[in-house]
């Protein structure tokens, strides 16, 4: 299910945001999908399975990866979103994706053992998630449209970044977070050059 989706200037492409935050740009004359752009983020895609055959179930990395990623978007203000915004330049060169990075130090294999992770200063294992640290920051990353590569990533809000916004000439770009701050970025420094801070809520 598309959460989001942007036009290009000219509405040759259209860029959106799937379910599980994957960014994909489609041809709208045709139809198709040009390309997916980025790495597919954490999730669970149910697997295929043929009779007799046992499903292959994700690894404790591949969990551990999951579980940081709801549990970081759930910290950020994002609701299991760790790409939430998009928006294009005018000359539809660049996208911007706004979101956010979560990092934890979660150790599914030790949860599943009952034995007590090398980060954890407790020796109960019921006080494993008392351990628990999550780290959050807000992101925009910016991505060359014609090859689908990062070019560049813009990080310092506090938390998850909901709206991205190219100026005009396309060297400004806005951000929005759920830290309640509106940013203004020089795109060729990746510099932040005002905070508008005023909203009781978030962006």
């Amino acid at each position: 299910i598309p959460m989001a989706a942007e036009f290009t200037a000219d509405s040759k492409l259209i860029a959106t945001i799937g379910s599980m935050g994957q960014t994909s740009l489609w041809d709208v004359q045709s139809g198709s999908k040009v390309r997916d752009v980025g790495a597919a983020p954490p999730g669970f895609n149910v697997p295929t399975v043929k009779p007799g055959q046992m499903p292959k179930m994700p690894s404790a990395d591949e969990l551990a990866a999951m579980m940081a990623n709801m549990i970081g978007t759930m910290s950020a203000g994002t609701m299991n979103q760790n790409v939430t915004s998009l928006a294009f330049t005018a000359d539809g060169r660049t996208l911007a994706t706004g979101g956010v990075e979560s990092k934890t130090n979660i150790d599914i294999a030790a949860m599943m053992s009952g034995k007590r992770p090398k980060s954890s200063k407790s020796t109960d294992p019921n006080d494993i998630l008392k351990d628990l640290k999550v780290e959050v920051v807000g992101q925009v990353k910016l991505w060359d449209v014609a090859s689908g590569r990062e070019v560049g990533a813009i990080k310092g809000h506090g938390k998850g970044v909901t709206k991205v916004a190219f100026s005009r000439d396309g060297k400004l770009l806005a951000s929005g977070a759920s830290d309640n701050t509106i940013r203004i970025w020089d795109v060729a420094t990746r510099n932040a050059l005002q905070t508008l801070r005023g909203h009781t809520a978030g962006i």
